[in-house]
C-alpha cells in the first residue's frame, strides 16, 4: 500500500504534535512518592533563597526535608501546623523545614512580599524561607495553586509524602506521624 503525498504531511505533523505533546508533559513533572523530585534551581529574577542566593531543589538530601509551597494568602492555612512542628522540638540535626512563598499568587509587589519574608526570616530563624517569582515550582512540579502543597523528602532525597487539597486534622495528624516515624528510622 502506497502513501500519498498528503498522507505523508497529515502523519509527519501528527507525529510532531505527539512529541511536542510528550515534551510538554515531561517538563511538568508530577511529584510522586519514592522518587526524587525534578531538579529545579531558583536564582535571580526566578526567585532563591530570601538571603539572595540561589535555591536547588537537590539540595533537599542528607536531612528530612518538609517544604510547604504556598500562596502569601495562604500562609495563614500552614501557620498551625508549622507551630505544631515547632512545638515538638525536632533537631535541626533531624529536620529542616523550607517555606516557598508564590509570589505571583497575588497582586501585592514583590517588594512588599520579600520585605515581609525577610522580616520572617530574621524572627524564625529554625525555618528557611524562599520566594518562587515566576511560579517555576508551581509549573515545574505541577502543584496546587489553590490549596498549600506539603512534600516531605528523606534523607536520601526521595519524597515520601506530598499533598496539596485542603488542609484537615487528618493531613495533619498523619504528617506529624510521618515525620516521627522518619526520624526514629534516622535514629538506627
Amino acid at each position: 500500500m502506497r502513501i500519498n503525498k498528503n498522507s505523508r504531511s497529515i502523519i509527519t505533523r501528527s507525529l510532531f504534535f505527539m512529541i511536542a505533546l510528550f515534551a510538554a508533559v515531561s517538563l511538568n513533572a508530577q511529584i510522586e512518592i519514592n522518587k526524587n523530585l525534578q531538579d529545579i534551581v531558583l536564582r535571580d529574577d526566578k526567585g532563591g533563597n530570601i538571603n539572595g542566593n540561589e535555591w536547588k531543589s537537590s539540595d533537599l538530601k542528607n536531612i528530612l526535608n518538609i517544604v510547604f509551597y504556598v500562596a502569601p494568602s495562604q500562609q495563614k492555612d500552614v501557620e498551625p501546623l508549622l507551630n505544631k512542628i515547632d512545638s515538638a522540638g525536632y533537631s535541626r540535626e533531624s529536620i529542616k523545614v523550607t517555606m516557598i512563598i508564590n509570589t505571583e499568587a497575588t497582586w501585592i509587589p514583590n517588594g512588599i512580599i520579600e520585605g515581609k519574608v525577610k522580616g520572617r526570616a530574621k524572627e524564625d530563624t529554625t525555618k528557611s524561607y524562599v520566594l518562587d517569582k515566576d511560579e517555576v515550582l508551581l509549573n515545574g512540579w505541577n502543584l496546587s495553586e489553590d490549596n498549600p502543597n506539603i512534600i516531605v523528602v528523606d534523607a536520601a532525597g526521595k519524597v515520601i509524602f506530598f499533598f496539596n487539597e485542603e488542609l484537615n486534622d487528618d493531613i495533619k495528624n498523619k504528617l506529624l506521624t510521618i515525620i516521627e516515624n522518619e526520624i526514629k528510622k534516622e535514629e538506627f
